[in-house]
């Protein structure tokens, strides 16, 4: 893991934890969202949340299917307008004042 982590930046490689036993993992995450084979106390089991997990995906199948055909149509935006077209001048404009 120490090698893996040498290819990632100071900002991603600190949010890696790698735990020695459960009581050090359990500081960070609490034992109430953790099955019981994790030593936890949530009332469902793996397997049970597994299998509600794919009953959940099979009902919404159609919606999942549906999301696939969503797509951004970047070939319709107007290709002749200009950065300053859409966002006009950048700066602060001050009346100047000549005695």
């Amino acid at each position: 893991m120490n090698l893996f982590k040498t290819f990632l930046g100071p900002k991603m490689s600190s949010r890696i934890l790698i735990h020695s036993s459960y009581e050090t993992f359990y500081e960070y995450v609490p034992r109430e969202i953790l099955p019981k084979e994790y030593g936890g106390t949530y009332p469902f089991s793996i397997t049970e949340i597994r299998d509600d997990g794919y009953r959940i995906m099979v009902e919404e199948r159609n919606w999942f299917l549906e999301q696939g055909r969503i797509f951004a149509e970047l070939e319709d935006k107007k290709k002749d307008e200009s950065f300053k077209d859409i966002f006009g001048c950048k700066g602060t404009f001050r009346k100047i004042e000549i005695d």
